[in-house]
């Protein structure tokens, strides 16, 4: 996240976290703009488990809108890959394919972590 925005993505999150009804902690390393919204909610609850899904991407969102990116250290992951598309230019998708596929022939390492099936 843009450090000049933090304070505006904070408060996209205060009111992703009214409307939504999950508490939204943030922890991280705000200094260079990393930092972690972790959302609270009970996992046993079907209910919650789907809100908590239009939450994440309410929070993913707001960071791209910012200026942010998905991820800026822990990879992109099972949760984020559904927003790839927003975040990356298609050509540079496309890169990062050809360059796995070199390495990965097989897609052995981690198939479907990265993005959608094509």
């Amino acid at each position: 996240m843009p450090r000049d925005r933090l304070s505006e993505f904070i408060e996209k999150l205060d009111e992703i976290s009214k409307r939504s009804g999950f508490e939204i902690v943030l922890i991280g390393h705000a200094g260079d703009g990393n930092i972690h919204p972790s959302v609270f909610t009970n996992s046993r609850e079907k209910a919650d488990l789907e809100r908590l899904q239009e939450t994440l991407t309410a929070i993913f969102e707001a960071a791209l809108e910012l200026g942010g990116t998905l991820s800026g250290e822990h990879g992109i992951g099972l949760e984020k890959k559904r927003l790839l598309a927003k975040a990356l230019d298609p050509m540079a998708i496309s890169f990062m394919r050809q360059i796995k596929a070199l390495f990965d022939p097989n897609n052995i390492m981690n198939p479907d972590k990265i993005w959608e099936r094509a």
